[in-house]
């Protein structure tokens, strides 16, 4: 999947621009509060909302909360020190940046590639994706994560290849740490 994605960014950067455009072109004033505001405080607000169920918790729900509330911070931690270092070696401009058309409606400093925020969204949903017995639950955590990544195109701060990139490593990150940590240890708490 993770090599479907890749692909398809690649087949998609020689129309980054021309897709930023059309979706900034195409803002509503009410879609672009909301935007600008889920943007800018989506995942702060996700990782708050962990910490605070994580407070509500007692027992052995705590434990398996902990370690997925655990895996779920040091899975942005590690992805947003990938994505820094890629930033800084790919120095990519932002499309506001490349064509003055663009009228971003964020503040967004630095370099656009990959994005930090589509990275966040899907290191903080993946552990409660893999572990949610319920299909509504994982749906409204993937569609959480997919309109974090799309928000910041919509703002025109990147373009779709840094959202499928950024993305792509927040959730290998994540996944990678699940699989390797988090899930042995639960399974562990599991039989005991």
């Amino acid at each position: 999947m993770i090599l479907l994605l890749i692909v398809i960014s690649l087949v998609v950067i020689p129309f980054d621009m021309a897709i930023v455009c059309a979706v900034t072109s195409h803002r509503i004033p009410i879609i672009d509060m909301f935007m600008m505001y889920y943007t800018m405080y989506g995942n702060y607000v996700f990782a708050l909302i962990e910490g605070l169920i994580l407070l509500c918790l007692k027992n052995r729900r705590f434990r398996n909360f902990l370690y997925l509330v655990l895996n779920s911070y040091f899975g942005w931690f590690i992805a947003d020190r990938i994505v820094v270092a890629i930033k800084n070696i790919v120095r990519r401009p932002r499309p506001y940046i490349q064509d003055s058309s663009i009228k971003p409606i964020v503040a967004a400093g630095g370099f656009s590639f990959p994005s930090g925020h589509s990275s966040a969204a899907w290191a903080l949903t993946v552990p409660f994706i893999l572990t949610a017995r319920s299909r509504l639950i994982k749906l409204v955590l993937i569609l959480f994560a997919i309109l974090m990544s799309f928000s910041r195109v919509y703002c025109g701060v990147h373009f779709l290849s840094d959202i499928i990139f950024g993305g792509c490593i927040g959730y290998v990150v994540s996944k990678s740490i699940f699989e390797n940590i988090a899930a042995k240890k639960l399974s562990a708490m599991g039989n005991t």
